[in-house]
């Protein structure tokens, strides 16, 4: 069973990703690779919501986001975070964490 969290990302300082003993932290903020390509206009949750939803649609990010999935499920890793600094607001690494859950529990 995998453990997906998403965590603001200065709890990790300025660490981008490490993996050791099963355990991995990805930061998935702009400008990573897993970063959301769709920026709040305002601060309002439906703009919030609007850019969740844009990154949940798009082929492209949902392509980077289920290959993380997928290479956390072949890790074999027990617990993932993922860093953005939206949280612990809705985020698209709620998103991303969702994928890895599917993808994890396809296997288990």
């Amino acid at each position: 069973m995998t453990t997906v969290k998403v965590i603001h990302m200065r709890a990790r300082g300025k660490q981008s990703h490490f993996v050791e003993e099963g355990h991995a932290y990805i930061y998935c903020g702009r400008p990573s690779k897993y970063g959301n390509p769709y920026a709040m206009k305002n601060n309002s949750d439906a703009e919030r919501s609007r850019v969740i939803e844009e990154f949940r649609n798009d082929d492209e990010a949902r392509a980077k986001s289920k290959g993380l999935a997928k290479w956390v499920a072949d890790q074999g890793l027990h617990m993932v975070e993922l860093g953005c600094y939206c949280a612990p607001k809705a985020c698209h690494c709620d998103v991303i964490a969702d994928d890895i859950r599917d993808e994890c529990n396809n296997i288990d």
